[in-house]
């Protein structure tokens, strides 16, 4: 017995233009907030804190918005505060573990990036 199917060609040539389409979307630079990043189940993890707006009060930094903390993130004392009381030593080491558990969630590997 033998089918014929009409159309595939043309939803192959749908599918391939989608798959291109959204591959060049995701080219370049993107932001993942923090509250994003560093989930309740990451903090909860790996801080003495329940979330990321928790662990932002509890500092001695005065963070109201993403700028505020744009400003201390590159600071000493943020990645003191980070190594007191987290399971890190320092900044840079939260936000790369952040980020392997982020895309890890999303099926893939940090090291494929």
């Amino acid at each position: 017995m033998v089918f014929k199917i009409s159309g595939l060609k043309k939803s192959i040539n749908y599918l391939e233009d989608t798959i291109k389409k959204m591959a060049k979307e995701l080219e370049g630079e993107h932001s993942i907030s923090n509250d994003i990043l560093f989930d309740s189940q990451f903090i909860k993890k790996y801080t003495n804190f329940i979330s990321w707006d928790e662990m932002l009060d509890k500092s001695s930094f005065q963070i109201k918005s993403q700028e505020d903390f744009d400003k201390i993130q590159d600071e000493d004392e943020w990645s003191i505060y980070v190594d007191n009381n987290t399971k890190f030593n320092n900044w840079g080491e939260m936000i790369n573990m952040g980020e392997k558990e982020f895309f890890s969630k999303l099926g893939f590997d940090k090291s494929d990036f």
